[in-house]
């Protein structure tokens, strides 16, 4: 028998499932974080114990030991492939068969499965990435320092950039740049907390600068049609046939810039997780 196995890792935490052999699934198996660029020895652990509990849980009577070699694979983690971590991956899990792809691929074949699209991520960064008759390029997704435009985080970096721009007196002023400033109180505090925050806490801004762009806020619909316009170039890039690909958005930002988008391109909801990617990617592609 085989026994089909799929997780989905990052920096907050991993997933996975199995398919029995009679075509049932088991129920999805949560873990701690598994970003293998940043989180080291404890995400190898973590995605160890997640993936034995998906497949324990496909057999119960059955010793892993013996279920191991029975087992297909398909891990789609971040930061693996950046290190090359595959190969002892594969060691310590012991399967049977086992491929490790990006956190990317995973989402993108969880999004279109065999049909051609283009993905576009959007949440504290971004990264957009297309498939087309099985294969995949990607644009973006180099994180908070060197890229993630049109992200949370992106966004909320301008809008503290912007306070500044009217501090010094080169824009004019807004009720969401007043608000920042009283709140912030002081240019040291303001420094200080761009300094030390983490790309999260400069996406906990993107809500309001969107609430505020909506009430015709001009700080704030400048930072949204920038950030729309990242977003509309990368996937536009990515747009290579005469006839546009349907284009799912993904993460916590997606249905706000897929209804601005919407006369774009045709807008596809995705046909399942980058969980579900790894799953049909080990019954299918593998």
């Amino acid at each position: 028998m085989t026994i089909y196995l799929g997780l989905d890792g990052g920096g907050t935490g991993c997933r996975a499932a199995a398919q029995r052999p009679d075509g049932t699934y088991t129920d999805v198996m949560v873990g701690g974080p598994a970003n293998i660029f940043s989180g080291g020895e404890a995400a190898l652990r973590n995605i160890y114990e997640t993936a034995c509990q998906a497949v324990r849980a496909s057999a119960p009577s059955i010793a892993i030991e013996t279920l191991k070699p029975q087992v297909v694979a398909v891990l789609g983690l971040a930061g693996a492939v950046e290190v090359n971590a595959g190969e002892r991956i594969k060691q310590m899990l012991g399967f049977g068969a086992v491929h490790v792809v990006g956190d990317v691929e995973a989402a993108l074949n969880g999004a279109f499965q065999s049909q051609n699209g283009v993905m576009s991520a959007i949440g504290t960064g971004t990264v957009h990435a297309s498939k087309l008759n099985g294969a995949m390029k990607r644009v973006g997704g180099y994180g908070f320092l060197l890229g993630d435009e049109g992200g949370g985080a992106w966004m909320g970096r301008a809008l503290l950039s912007r306070a500044l721009h009217v501090r010094d007196g080169l824009i004019e002023s807004s009720d969401l740049t007043r608000e920042i400033w009283r709140e912030m109180g002081d240019l040291a505090t303001m420094l200080t907390f761009a300094r030390m925050a983490a790309p999260a806490e400069f996406a906990a801004f993107a809500p309001r600068i969107i609430a505020a762009g909506e009430a015709g806020d001009t700080v704030a619909t400048t930072i949204i049609s920038d950030a729309a316009l990242w977003v509309h170039q990368s996937i536009d890039s990515l747009q290579t046939q005469d006839v546009p690909m349907p284009v799912a958005f993904t993460g916590g930002l997606g249905p706000f810039f897929a209804k601005r988008l919407a006369d774009r391109w045709p807008i596809k909801k995705p046909i399942g997780s980058a969980l579900d990617g790894a799953l049909w990617m080990a019954r299918h592609l593998i």
